[in-house]
């Protein structure tokens, strides 16, 4: 039963199972929006689809930290390299490898906002076939969503049946 999915014991929002449909590109908030009127009380649509929005973005906002991390240490080793490397040879390194530097450090920063709303912002995925992997849609597509194909690697192979048994 569709209701049983989307609800815990408790009767409150399976909120892997809303985060796994938002990761579908075929569904995105789609799913929310249409299912929970049809499961839920009217009092309690809205607050649920709300939670659902907050618990994506906040976790979303969590890989950010994490790939910002990431891309900041790897930036650090390369300025290191980069510095070591012009002791040895001081007209390898020139003006130009600074840029590069600081344009990774801007590329870093700058996109990371602005993938969550352009990926909700595009339109559904259509597939042209009934077999369909939203794993390996995120997997073809990590170069375009950096961060959300991390987040949907972790949280899309999560079984669904192991954490419904347990909530």
């Amino acid at each position: 039963d569709c209701r049983l999915r989307w609800t815990n014991i408790g009767g409150e929002c399976n909120m892997l199972m809303a985060i796994t449909s938002v990761l579908d590109p075929r569904c995105k908030f789609h799913m929310v929006s249409i299912c929970f009127p049809l499961i839920y009380s009217k009092e309690v649509v809205d607050e649920n689809i709300k939670k659902v929005k907050s618990s994506f973005e906040e976790l979303y906002d969590e890989y950010v930290g994490l790939c910002l991390q990431e891309s900041t240490s790897s930036v650090v080793n390369l300025d290191d390299n980069i510095s070591s490397s012009s002791q040895l040879n001081t007209s390898v390194v020139t003006g130009f490898d600074e840029i590069m530097s600081m344009l990774r450090e801007k590329e870093v920063v700058s996109p990371i906002k602005s993938e969550l709303q352009d990926y909700l912002d595009e339109g559904i995925y259509v597939p042209n076939t009934n077999s369909f992997s939203a794993l390996d849609w995120w997997r073809n597509n990590n170069m375009k969503y950096k961060i959300l194909s991390k987040m949907a690697a972790d949280i899309l192979v999560i079984p669904i049946s192991t954490v419904a048994s347990e909530s």
